[in-house]
């Protein structure tokens, strides 16, 4: 369903669609939460966004330099209505952002939503390998 974004220096990574910026926002894990619980955002409606026709968008995804918090995992829901009253989370895909020890890390990844199925909604999650303590995840969602 998607596949690693090549990198070509950090202006592919923040100019890659400045224009088509469909979401952003942060996940943040409190002193007392454990990291290794899954959090996810609130819904995230894209209707009346310009999403690409072929569903494909750039995520990009920011951890912290926090080395006590292991790889990261970062998962992508669409929301699905099966039986017109129940909204459902539907895992769409899985991305790890690894520990780069004190540095800051950031991957950019290519997602296919096929979001001809779904109501327009989406979610985002996040966890890491091992507990380490208040760490906030920030993405961006660009369509291409």
């Amino acid at each position: 369903m998607s596949r690693k974004a090549r990198h070509r220096g950090e202006s592919f990574v923040y100019e890659a669609a400045n224009d088509t910026l469909l979401a952003s926002g942060s996940l943040v894990f409190a002193s007392g939460d454990n990291s290794t619980t899954e959090k996810k955002t609130s819904a995230i409606s894209l209707l009346g966004q310009p999403l690409p026709t072929d569903g494909r968008c750039l995520l990009i995804v920011e951890r912290p330099d926090d080395a006590t918090a292991a790889n990261l995992t970062f998962k992508t829901y669409i929301v699905c209505t099966l039986d017109g009253t129940n909204a459902r989370d539907v895992l769409v895909d899985t991305q790890t952002v690894e520990n780069v020890g004190s540095g800051v890390g950031v991957e950019a990844f290519v997602i296919n939503f096929g979001l001809g199925s779904a109501d327009g909604t989406i979610k985002f999650g996040a966890l890491f390998a091992g507990d380490g303590g208040a760490i906030t995840v920030y993405y961006k969602l660009f369509g291409l």
